[in-house]
């Protein structure tokens, strides 16, 4: 499904959740529509989406904690410029199979090791862009992830390095 702004609605209608085979949800808004607060049985908890892409919507957070719990078969998470999504990211999602992890323009302040000490985000993930955010504190070491091709943290307010990212 793809709603993109002018003809995304105002809020998104409780019957997206009745879209259960749905696999993938791109939603495009103008940074005020679509709006409204984000429910634990929202259509981001659909159980065989694949792929989240969420820019520019009035969306209101903080998102549930178990959001996700069901969502075993997504492996794309895209969240940019959804400012009122809140600041951290949901703990059912460091358990998820994601290849690709982008939260840019967010205002996220989580730290970095709830997602360095995520076991199944370590042996998944290919990509992970935290830029653009205001995540602060000493970047943790991410070398038990062995698929990441892609580490984007610029443009937040980190404080150091981990010794494995130095060049000899």
């Amino acid at each position: 499904m793809n709603l993109v702004f002018p003809g995304v609605p105002a809020t998104l209608p409780l019957s997206l959740v009745n879209l259960i085979g749905l696999q993938v949800l791109k939603i495009t808004g103008d940074s005020n529509i679509p709006g409204g607060a984000i429910e634990n049985n929202s259509v981001l908890s659909l159980p065989s989406l694949q792929s989240i892409f969420l820019q520019s919507t009035a969306l209101i957070g903080p998102l549930p904690d178990n959001i996700f719990a069901t969502s075993s078969n997504l492996t794309s998470l895209t969240f940019v410029r959804n400012s009122q999504l809140g600041q951290s990211l949901p703990s059912s999602l460091f358990n998820l199979p994601l290849q690709s992890l982008i939260v840019s323009f967010q205002s996220l302040n989580s730290p970095l090791n709830s997602f360095s000490n995520s076991t199944s985000l370590s042996q998944s993930l290919h990509t992970l862009d935290l830029s653009s955010n205001s995540i602060t504190g000493p970047v943790p070491s991410f070398s038990s992830f062995t698929s990441l091709t892609e580490l984007r943290l610029d443009g937040n307010q980190l404080t150091s390095l981990p010794s494995s990212f130095l060049l000899p």
